[in-house]
């Protein structure tokens, strides 16, 4: 089970995430920049 700093962690690369996707950064800069996966990348866009 994730902690609650590990949740919050997450919840913050995956806010950047969607303030970059708005932004109309390049997938493949986020995909590095945030650490997340493709998965996650393509639910932020949602």
């Amino acid at each position: 089970m994730k902690s609650g700093k590990e949740k919050v962690k997450k919840a913050e690369k995956i806010r950047v995430a969607k303030n970059l996707v708005k932004a109309g950064v390049s997938t493949d800069v986020i995909l590095r920049a945030s650490g997340l996966t493709v998965d996650e990348l393509g639910e932020c866009e949602n």
